[in-house]
């Protein structure tokens, strides 16, 4: 007999917050186009230790407000439509918050599967402190398989509670049925169970999005003013970002101009003051790819930290769809992708890659970037978790979840 297709619901970060790898996989399941799987249903969870900042108190107080279910429809994915949810939380991680979570989390669950019919459920998350609402599903539905998308160390991650979320992630490993994992390194090094099915799930690419001609109708007029080439950066600038190399850059080619776009958690002194140095602020992620079609080269640089061990740039294949050759601080789980990277360990080297790609062949660049970036998309990414869902943890749950 032939395996009921699954309606999933993922536990995870607040959707109105710049796409993560998560909601990208969701997005493209969600779209109808992947065989197993049907619904998709995301589940808005607090996910952070709280810091007394206003953004954390206003990101929480947006979560813990926000009741009522809504359809979460993403534009740059056709047929995409995904229902948000919000259960009651108390954003903390002490034991009698857990415990209060996992209570309302496990009501939730069942109010939401009555409310909307929903079939053969497979629950996923990407955060290690849903493990309490997991626990409570078990007891209330143990043939529902669970799975952790295991994206970054958060264990290693500055601003999380390490010896909490390591606590809580080894009781996640102890109550799931699969995880997948971003890096080699995640997938190798995590403390698991022998049996525990396991994937190497590295980030793709909406190649559409950051690709597609329409993005070329719509000039910048800021950035047609700025003179070419254009040495591009866009994202986080956060602890990991090796600011210093860029002003390194340019300072030393002065005929090329430096775009810098993204919200900057750590202070952006070294880039301020500088000429051929743009700071744009975060743009909209519908709008990056119309700013980011102004780059002929992407830079990826990081300082050197034990976080990169199991880091898998989201932004290499954003960079290589638009086209880019990049230049990149040399990270492991991306030390064998193909295509115009270029790794730097100095500062100098850099410099010596960027006069290389300056002298190099562009359109052939562009043409080798896209090609790589099209192999790597996130429907991709989302066929092959929905078959590790089909085809290896469902084989290791009850016979009845299987016969629907």
């Amino acid at each position: 007999m032939s395996r009921p297709t699954h309606d999933y619901i993922f536990f995870a970060d607040d959707r109105s917050s710049i796409p993560t790898s998560t909601m990208h996989i969701a997005d493209q399941i969600a779209a109808g186009k992947i065989a197993g799987a049907n619904r998709v249903f995301w589940v808005n969870i607090y996910t952070r230790f709280p810091k007394l900042s206003f953004t954390e108190f206003k990101k929480a107080f947006r979560i813990v407000t926000r009741r009522k279910a809504q359809p979460a429809v993403n534009q740059q994915v056709a047929g995409s439509t995904i229902i948000s949810s919000t259960p009651i939380q108390i954003p903390w991680f002490g034991l009698p918050a857990r415990k209060f979570n996992g209570y309302f989390a496990g009501r939730f669950f069942q109010k939401l599967v009555k409310q909307y019919d929903i079939k053969n459920p497979v629950l996923a998350t990407n955060f290690p402190c849903v493990v309490d609402a997991f626990r409570t599903i078990r007891q209330l539905a143990p043939q529902v398989p669970q799975i952790y998308y295991c994206f970054d160390d958060l264990v290693v991650y500055p601003g999380f509670n390490s010896q909490h979320w390591e606590t809580m992630e080894q009781e996640l490993f102890a109550t799931i049925d699969g995880a997948a994992f971003a890096s080699r390194d995640l997938q190798q090094n995590k403390k698991r169970p022998e049996s525990l099915p396991s994937l190497y799930l590295p980030h793709g690419v909406d190649y559409e999005h950051f690709a597609c001609e329409k993005t070329k109708r719509t000039p910048i007029e800021v950035l047609e003013k700025i003179k070419k080439p254009i040495v591009g950066f866009f994202g986080t600038m956060d602890f990991w970002s090796d600011l210093p190399a860029i002003t390194y850059l340019a300072k030393r080619f002065p005929q090329c101009s430096f775009v810098v776009i993204g919200r900057a958690v750590v202070p952006t002194t070294p880039l301020e003051g500088i000429e051929n140095i743009h700071l744009f602020g975060q743009v909209p992620y519908s709008e990056l790819p119309q700013y980011a079609r102004y780059f002929d080269v992407g830079l990826i640089p990081y300082i050197q930290h034990e976080y990169l061990k199991a880091v898998n740039p989201l932004k290499l294949r954003e960079y290589y769809a638009i086209g880019l050759p990049v230049i990149a601080t040399r990270v492991p789980d991306i030390a064998d992708m193909p295509g115009p990277l270029y790794f730097a360990d100095t500062h100098e080297e850099f410099g010596n890659h960027l006069e290389t790609i300056l002298r190099s062949d562009m359109p052939e660049l562009r043409r080798q970037a896209q090609e790589v970036a099209r192999k790597n998309s996130w429907a991709a990414r989302a066929e092959s978790f929905v078959q590790f869902v089909d085809q290896t943890v469902l084989a290791q749950t009850p016979s009845s979840l299987k016969e629907g």
